[in-house]
């Protein structure tokens, strides 16, 4: 077991939270695992709008699927295990191996929202790589990443 709480988490936000209570958009640890080995797996919530209220349209999530994937990628290199999105709708969860500092973790969210704001197309946009390659719209996710870079300051308060 690690202490959260000496790497910037706040315990109370950790595992399994009231949705009504939540005040997206913001990142969270939902779970963590220690590996045998003493590596940290860490599954964050990047959730972007209220549960039950509202969701992300399919072409919108989709495309910011392969811009997060991208990005994160790029800045995680082989601390990036996985994006994926959550199937209600609202964010995605990222999972990542030895990188749990929510300050470290927070910073590359920015570089990666802003990375998606100078993309002139989606990545993974084709037929090798996409089981959907029609099915995206890049304009919607820099909007999307110009709203969720506005509201930055408010990542970290979940509840």
């Amino acid at each position: 077991m690690i202490n959260i709480e000496n790497y910037g988490w706040d315990p109370k936000t950790v595992g399994e939270i009231n949705h009504k209570l939540m005040k997206p958009p913001f990142v969270r640890i939902g779970d963590y695992k220690i590996g045998e080995k003493g590596d940290i797996v860490i599954l964050l919530d990047f959730r972007i709008v209220q549960p039950n209220q509202k969701s992300l349209k399919p072409k919108l999530l989709h495309s910011m699927e392969h811009l997060l994937l991208e990005g994160l990628r790029f800045y995680l290199k082989d601390k990036l295990i996985n994006v994926g999105p959550m199937g209600c709708q609202t964010g995605f969860y990222i999972t990542v191996v030895n990188i749990y500092k929510k300050d470290e973790i927070l910073s590359v969210m920015e570089k990666v929202l802003n990375r998606i704001l100078e993309k002139t197309e989606v990545p993974y946009r084709n037929v090798n790589d996409c089981g959907q390659a029609k099915f995206h719209d890049l304009t919607p996710a820099q909007n999307l990443a110009k709203k969720l870079l506005a509201k930055k300051d408010e990542w970290a308060v979940i509840i």
